[in-house]
């Protein structure tokens, strides 16, 4: 039970990270989109898979010069400690201290309802992969009724676009009597779709089967899987939805430009075939109403007919200047920089005698070469917004990485299960004598009995992810006299 705890409380913690970067960077692109307005399609699709990239990167990402290091830089200075990359666990350690740190009572939920919410998250992204693959399951069925294409107009342009578009794959063509709506299926052998209907229309057919043609060169089918894969995992997100639908919209924008830059067949030949296609009112499951199919057209034909004699769209060059973008814009934490305590981190009452004593026990980096995600001091929840108070220092480590003992001491607890704070999940704490003791929670593996004396550096344990956590990293905390320290002042490689 308590790993089933701490396992749905780390992945709501990731899954509410990632949404509010997610919502950064949809409202960047948003107004991106805005000014480039005029700009080709490809710009666009490049823009919009920003937001999706972001729910893939890592919490804590960042670099001394991406947004998120200015944006703490310069709005919430006491937050240029902090990491996105955090544990949940340290807030409700915090609640529950007697050190006179205050955190608003709403961010300790009960760990019950944080297993709800893993189970509401589990139930609902299983409904909509259940709705994606039943979406699917009628385009299956048209392909399993259909026949090979034998019109050899038909097979003649399926060659030419292949080679025009420079695809090395063989593309099948099948059709049926069904009034279905033309679609490919398929990476690695790709499938098109295509009704009687449009065969035997010697004017729509080039039109159809070049745009399809465009989405098997794009490798379109494997983008669409990964972005469904993705709105199920945030299917609570609006936003991505949204985000899914624009770049649905672009990418199409995009096929259409790809096939009249290419020189074979004219702005207004390939309108007119997309006008005769709508006219035919095909049907498929979740497509469009007719109203709404209207619109979708309409803006196609405008950028079409806008785009006509323009070069052909190089999305590989929209791709690189948008990930030089993305590079500034992605990293959404505030550098990760390791600063003096004395310039970043607020001091509670007690900590300026104890400085003033820090010569008398210096203390080793239990990880030694590992980088701060989360440092002593106030900083900002990037959930609530609240300015909590972290009473030690979060290093970021792969899971396994041996943790050393700071100092000489005896392990005075050792355990996976720590009544007094169990989101901690598995601890260590070492008394180092003369009041001195430091602590060690999200241990993976422990490596030390209760009772044993420990030598500077000896290995103690491993990096976990156990507890409330956001991903594998060590939580360290120093205390004195029951007082905690912040970490920075007494570790050699921090001060």
């Amino acid at each position: 039970m308590e790993y089933a705890l701490g396992m749905a409380s780390s992945w709501i913690d990731l899954l509410l990270t990632q949404s509010i970067n997610a919502s950064v960077i949809f409202l960047v692109v948003l107004g991106a989109a805005r000014l480039l307005r005029g700009r080709g399609p490809s710009v666009h699709v490049a823009l919009w898979t920003l937001v999706f990239v972001r729910l893939f990167l890592p919490p804590s990402l960042a670099h001394p010069w991406s947004s998120g290091a200015l944006i703490y830089h310069f709005l919430e200075p006491q937050a240029a400690a902090s990491s996105f990359q955090f544990s949940a666990s340290d807030l409700m350690d915090g609640a529950r201290s007697g050190n006179g740190v205050v955190i608003d009572a709403a961010i300790s939920e009960p760990r019950l309802k944080t297993l709800g919410l893993g189970i509401a998250w589990l139930v609902g992204s299983t409904v909509v992969m259940v709705f994606f693959r039943r979406r699917l399951a009628p385009f299956r069925r048209q392909l399993r009724g259909a026949e090979p294409v034998h019109d050899p107009l038909a097979l003649d342009l399926v060659d030419r676009w292949r080679c025009r578009l420079g695809i090395s794959r063989r593309v099948r063509i099948v059709t049926s009597p069904d009034r279905f709506t033309p679609f490919t299926l398929g990476v690695v052998r790709p499938v098109i779709f295509v009704p009687e209907s449009i065969i035997s229309d010697h004017g729509s057919i080039e039109s159809v089967i070049a745009h399809e043609m465009a989405h098997v060169a794009r490798g379109d089918a494997l983008w669409l899987g990964l972005q469904h894969l993705v709105h199920a995992a945030f299917f609570f997100h609006p936003l991505v939805w949204i985000a899914g639908a624009r770049l649905d919209s672009a990418r199409e924008k995009l096929c259409d430009g790809t096939v009249v830059a290419a020189g074979r067949i004219s702005a207004r030949t390939y309108v007119g075939g997309l006008l005769n296609v709508l006219q035919l009112d095909l049907q498929g499951v979740g497509a469009p109403t007719m109203t709404s199919r209207k619109r979708r057209i309409d803006l196609r034909i405008r950028s079409v007919l806008a785009s006509a004699g323009a070069p052909r769209p190089r999305p590989a060059a929209a791709t690189a200047v948008v990930f030089l973008i993305g590079i500034f814009v992605l990293p959404l934490g505030p550098g990760g920089a390791v600063v003096s305590g004395d310039e970043s981190s607020p001091r509670p009452s007690g900590e300026n005698r104890l400085a003033s004593n820090r010569d008398v026990l210096d203390f080793e980096n239990p990880l030694p070469g590992s980088r701060v995600t989360w440092r002593w001091g106030k900083g900002l929840d990037p959930w609530t917004k609240e300015v909590v108070f972290h009473r030690g220092i979060d290093v970021a480590a792969k899971a396994g990485t041996v943790v050393r003992a700071p100092a000489d001491g005896v392990i005075v607890v050792a355990t996976e299960h720590f009544e007094e704070s169990p989101a901690s999940g598995t601890v260590i704490l070492i008394d180092h004598g003369d009041g001195w003791t430091t602590f060690f929670a999200h241990l993976g593996s422990l490596e030390v009995p209760e009772k044993q004396k420990v030598s500077k550096n000896d290995v103690i344990a491993t990096v976990g992810s156990t507890g409330k956590s956001t991903g594998p990293h060590l939580h360290f905390e120093i205390r004195h006299d029951g007082e905690h320290v912040n970490p920075a002042e007494f570790v050699n490689d921090w001060k």
